[in-house]
């Protein structure tokens, strides 16, 4: 039977009616156009939320520790835990590092402009990888753990908008009972195209920002917690909660509540894709049957004659599936081809570029997983295996002598 299909296969082009041929090449088509894009659609989503994680992440932690007034207010409400409950929090298997941020609200001015903004402490403990990354000029201040530096860094959108540069010097004010006005140098820019970020945060050392609040060097806004990846969260939030529940006045959220917009696109993506995904498996399911329909409509005869033979329907059935197989090696070759052309084309030379503005991202971030494409390679065949249980199944219906006069 293996033989037989492979006669069908390679015999397309001979056909009298050359039916079998165009079948098998809109099969083809289908099968590789489906996969294509799903392979697509599944890359293009991991790469958004990659890029976005790490983005938000990187800029601040996946969970937070503080006291739910800071939300509003970052500047009004220290938290200080104790060191053991640190360590406990530490000493969670999934968690990377703790990390004390103080905050503080001003406003930068320069002449007749100004800008709102938060001014964020960090300390010589902080991880800046991210932060490294997205600087497009300067560097990052010096952090110190007993001295002000009064260095920032300011995002590209503050620059911009006060006229600023690397090297140059700006009054910043912050207003409690009376005017702090604090002059401070621009050591470096960075952009996150994150709105949020950058409009408002401006980066120093911690030292600066508890001086400017009036706290000691143990008090800070809020704790962030770095997790060993996004999946940790939902076993690492209860844990800390648990750690600090004879604080009533402090919560833990996840970088997911606390920002809830990013997050909800996300998840507006993820259905998006799975429809795409549904949609395509449908197409490539529908292509390569109604092919094989067509195939076995212009094949009758030789059903026939194979039936007279002594062939039964099962053994009849498994020529023509073995032949949509072949149809769909093909297929599923062609349309990892294509997708993966596509992928490297974009990761490597970045052909597809955004507007920050909408996508918080420059250009089409892709992920080449050959863990995701084997998984979908497999559920598409398997799809289409089963599938081809209905169409032959009009075998069992053809009469030999009926068949073998088929015209």
């Amino acid at each position: 039977m293996h033989f037989l299909a492979k006669r069908f296969y390679r015999g397309a082009n001979h056909t009298k009616r050359n039916v079998t041929q165009p079948a098998i090449k809109v099969a083809t088509v289908g099968i590789a156009m489906g996969l294509a894009i799903m392979l697509l659609s599944i890359s293009v989503l991991m790469g958004f939320k990659q890029e976005l994680t790490k983005k938000i992440t990187g800029f601040t932690a996946h969970i937070e520790v503080l006291n739910i007034e800071t939300l509003q207010i970052p500047d009004a409400f220290p938290i200080c835990l104790p060191p053991y409950i640190e360590n406990k929090i530490c000493n969670i298997e999934e968690v990377k590092n703790i990390q004390k941020v103080t905050q503080k609200i001003g406003v930068l001015k320069t002449g007749l402009h100004f800008s709102p903004i938060i001014l964020k402490g960090i300390d010589e403990g902080y991880d800046t990888t991210y932060l490294q990354e997205s600087l497009i000029e300067g560097k990052l201040p010096t952090l110190k753990k007993d001295s002000a530096t009064y260095q920032i860094a300011v995002s590209k959108c503050i620059a911009e908008l006060l006229n600023l540069k690397v090297g140059q010097r700006i009054y910043a004010y912050f207003f409690e009972e009376s005017i702090k006005m604090r002059r401070m140098s621009i050591v470096g820019i960075y952009e996150t195209n994150i709105k949020h970020f950058d409009e408002s945060i401006v980066l120093t050392d911690r030292y600066s920002v508890c001086k400017l609040n009036g706290w000691n060097n143990q008090q800070c806004s809020e704790l962030e917690i770095k997790a060993t990846s996004l999946g940790d969260i939902p076993k690492i939030l209860p844990e800390i909660q648990k750690n600090i529940a004879g604080f009533p006045k402090l919560t833990a959220i996840s970088v997911g509540e606390h920002y809830p917009q990013v997050f909800t696109w996300l998840n507006i993506l993820n259905t998006n894709v799975w429809v795409i995904l549904i949609l395509m498996a449908g197409v490539a399911v529908f292509t390569v049957c109604s092919g094989l329909l067509v195939i076995m409509l212009e094949r009758t005869p030789a059903i026939g004659i194979l039936k007279a033979m002594g062939a039964t329907n099962s053994q009849v059935r498994a020529t023509f599936i073995r032949l949509a197989m072949f149809i769909t090696a093909k297929g599923v070759l062609w349309g990892n081809a294509i997708a993966l052309t596509l992928l490297l084309l974009q990761h490597y030379f970045k052909l597809i570029q955004l507007d920050p503005s909408h996508y918080y991202v420059t250009e089409v971030h892709v992920v080449i997983s050959p863990i995701i494409i084997l998984i979908i390679n497999i559920v598409v065949v398997l799809l289409i295996f089963l599938s081809l249980f209905i169409p032959t199944l009009t075998i069992s219906k053809i009469s030999p002598t009926k068949a073998i006069k088929f015209d």
